[in-house]
């Protein structure tokens, strides 16, 4: 499809908060080669659902753009306008997608965010977003790109209607709320199979870190914030370093005391556990307790030597217990009030685990 019929472009890109009858997504392309003194523009059109198939726009226009435009050796520029933001599926897919391919950098204009409220939905916007895509709402300016670069419009002018730039302006507020870090909670899936504490783990290439900041009063303590973090791709940031900015930035002071835990899944690589002991040493006001799911190379020296650098700068760092794996599920986890439910011989490789730290942290390992 080249272009968009007018009364098509109306119906279905008003950027209403809430949308009735509006069931196919359209996806408006701009494909650009990157060349040294600037981009060539290469094609662009129209793609929606194919019903036959079941792909989606976003698959479709995956499917399309691998087959005739994508090299290796090439950078593209590839700009979407949508009617609906995408789906949980593909979300993940185009996300997939931009972490195999880094010669690809995409811009995502939606008009609407399908279901915004729903959890799963908002994760698949993060995750675009954590990718390396530049997701955003079509502002009126985008509109009216949009109109003149897809739409069969016979010289017309686009015009406005009732309440498009209220519109856009609560979505774009709804947006960075979704977009904002850190997160808030995991889902139980990415729970599941990120935190299983196993002694050898393929495939689990992400590191995530609930967390939770403490501030030490004279009866006790005030809970201050908690939430999640995970590894950001563009630019590459991991998880705990990415605490220590936000939180360095946002909540520590000289004359406060802070007790900050950590769940990982993963214990952090050297260059981390250096920084986080740099930190330490600089911030005598703040104790780290740090519980991870399982252990990051555990039989290459100098991820031995982090995790010792750690705790001789007084962090306190322990395999994370059956408990603490309950703990989590119950402070990290939108859980919808269901019980944890260990896998995986959750006991046993945690104790398997933890003599394996006792080893690393002994006097004479």
């Amino acid at each position: 499809m080249k272009l968009l019929f007018r009364k098509t472009f109306y119906f279905h890109f008003q950027n209403l908060l809430f949308a009735s009858g509006r069931n196919t997504t359209f996806l408006c392309c701009r494909v650009d080669k990157v060349e040294r003194h600037g981009t060539v523009p290469l094609v662009s059109g129209v793609f929606t659902h194919q019903v036959w198939s079941s792909y989606h726009a976003e698959s479709h226009f995956l499917l399309w753009f691998q087959k005739n435009f994508l090299s290796l050796d090439k950078d593209f520029q590839v700009t979407w306008y949508l009617s609906w933001s995408p789906c949980p599926a593909c979300a993940k897919q185009v996300a997939d997608f931009l972490a195999v391919h880094r010669n690809v950098s995409l811009t995502i204009f939606s008009a609407r965010l399908y279901y915004f409220w729903d959890p799963e939905f908002r994760d698949g916007l993060h995750r675009l977003f954590e990718k390396g895509a530049r997701v955003a709402i079509m502002s009126p300016k985008d509109f009216e790109n949009c109109w003149e670069g897809f739409v069969f419009n016979e010289g017309r002018d686009f015009r406005p209607w009732d309440n498009m730039v209220e519109n856009y302006q609560s979505l774009r507020i709804t947006l960075q709320e979704i977009l904002r870090y850190p997160m808030e909670r995991l889902f139980r899936k990415t729970f599941y199979f990120h935190f299983q504490n196993r002694l050898y783990a393929s495939r689990r290439n992400t590191t995530f870190l609930c967390y939770r900041v403490d501030r030490e009063e004279r009866p006790g303590t005030v809970s201050l914030a908690r939430g999640v973090w995970r590894n950001q791709v563009h630019p590459t940031c991991h998880a705990e370093l990415r605490f220590l900015s936000w939180f360095q930035s946002n909540m520590l002071c000289p004359n406060k005391d802070f007790q900050v835990t950590w769940y990982l899944s993963w214990s952090p690589c050297p260059n981390c556990a250096k920084q986080v002991a740099d930190f330490l040493a600089a911030h005598r006001n703040v104790s780290l307790t740090i519980l991870t799911a399982r252990l990051y190379y555990f039989w290459d020296q100098k991820f031995r030597n982090g995790l010792r650098r750690l705790c001789e700068e007084g962090a306190r760092v322990a395999i994370m217990s059956p408990q603490d794996f309950k703990n989590c599920w119950e402070d990290f986890v939108w859980n919808k009030g269901w019980n944890f439910t260990p896998r995986f011989n959750v006991g046993r490789n945690y104790q398997l685990l933890a003599s394996r730290l006792e080893e690393i942290l002994g006097p004479h390992s």
